[in-house]
């Protein structure tokens, strides 16, 4: 009769105990297990060596050997270590090896016993297939069921966001070359424009030297929109009146655009309509999630729609009067203001370019009608107006 339920015994180490006592009952030594756990990894390892069943005394020695078989003492771990448990346990195989032969009731019987022994088989393949808490882990089913809630749905937000993120990059790299397109070829028109305008000598100077520096602006505009920068981005600055074009760096990690023109100073990006963020954010990472599951702060957050850092660097609330109160805006939202932003640099370019070229053209033929209606001047091979030579009446 086993009247006791008790399957395993768990023991902490102390680097001193080599002996471990077991009551639960078995039928073969060979039925009786040890495994290590490691408290610091929480991992387990099921040993196959180092240990030996004492079937008399009802102990396992660890280390242990059969007597005479002990190897050398160098070849042999140390007393279960501090940090660690070792648990000694019964795994019975799933069989049934009896015979009672053909004589009646035997047989009744003898099928009762099978028919046990094919239920502890079907249970024991479902077992197989089910996430199993480590036996020398004090976490129940509940809890690590509860963990692994956590964690699938973190793993699906993970990827929601990781989409979200992908669509709205693709979406702001699309809105850049396109902006690096016609900014480049505004600054096309802007070099051949100042090609044009470099034939009119020293009166066309003045002209050429606009025209160049509406290119360089242009080629500026297309490495911004392609993500190029040659220089840090400034911080903002309370002191300072901007007008667009200007970037700058705000304090929540954020870079951002001024679309006005003398915005007063003192005005706030993230508050501001004259301003626009031209990052990306795929989300607040003011969290993170442990080890167990559960959530604890990142040690270095830069942007939360919902947080903030106080003058401690402790996490809390973002308040209603708290100048740099986010209103918390959709990644659809996000990728319209950037697609709005990179369009308005490539307009204006392009617009710029194109004046400039016009009053180049204007200049150019301002120019010519000169030349036309000056009998007395002319241009020499390096293009430098000169006094025009009387034609001889020989000629």
């Amino acid at each position: 009769m086993i009247d006791s339920t008790i399957i395993k015994e768990i023991y902490v180490g102390d680097g001193e105990t080599t002996q471990f006592p077991f009551s639960f009952p078995y039928i073969s030594t060979d039925d009786v297990k040890v495994a290590i756990y490691d408290i610091e990894t929480e991992m387990e390892e099921t040993l196959e060596s180092d240990y030996y069943v004492d079937g008399v005394a009802n102990k396992v020695l660890y280390p242990g050997y059969p007597p005479g078989e002990e190897p050398p003492e160098s070849m042999q771990p140390g007393p279960l270590p501090v940090g660690k448990k070792l648990i000694v346990y019964r795994s019975t195989p799933i069989n049934q090896l009896k015979d009672l032969g053909d004589k009646y009731p035997l047989p009744i019987i003898e099928e009762m016993v099978d028919k046990n022994n094919m239920i502890l088989q079907e249970m024991d393949e479902k077992v197989s297939r089910a996430i199993l808490v480590e036996m020398g882990d004090g976490m129940t089913p509940e809890d690590f069921s509860y963990d692994l809630k956590n964690l699938k749905n973190y793993k699906n937000e993970a990827a929601e966001s990781a989409t979200s993120a992908a669509e709205s990059a693709k979406a702001s790299a699309t809105s850049a070359g396109n902006s690096a397109d016609s900014a480049e070829a505004a600054a096309n028109s802007a070099t051949q424009a100042s090609v044009s305008a470099s034939g009119a000598a020293a009166t066309l100077q003045e002209g050429q030297s606009i025209l160049e520096s509406t290119a360089e602006y242009a080629r500026q505009v297309a490495q911004e929109a392609a993500g190029i920068h040659e220089a840090a981005i400034p911080a903002w600055d309370p002191e300072t009146v901007y007008s667009y074009p200007t970037v700058v760096a705000y304090t929540d990690g954020n870079n951002y655009r001024c679309i006005g023109e003398e915005v007063e100073a003192g005005t706030v990006p993230p508050t501001s309509n004259a301003w626009v963020r031209i990052t990306t954010i795929s989300g607040d990472d003011f969290w993170e999630i442990d080890l167990n599951g559960g959530v604890q702060p990142r040690v270095n957050p830069t942007y939360a729609a919902c947080w903030t850092l106080d003058a401690d660097g402790n996490i809390e609330p973002r308040g209603l009067d708290d100048e740099i109160t986010l209103a918390a805006e959709t990644k659809a939202e996000q990728s319209a203001l950037e697609a709005a932003g990179s369009a308005s640099d490539a307009a204006g370019s392009a617009g710029e370019a194109a004046a400039s070229a016009l009053a180049a053209k204007n200049s150019e033929d301002h120019i010519d009608q000169i030349v036309t209606n000056a009998t007395l001047i002319e241009l020499d091979a390096d293009d430098n107006i000169t006094t025009k030579e009387e034609e001889s009446e020989d000629d």
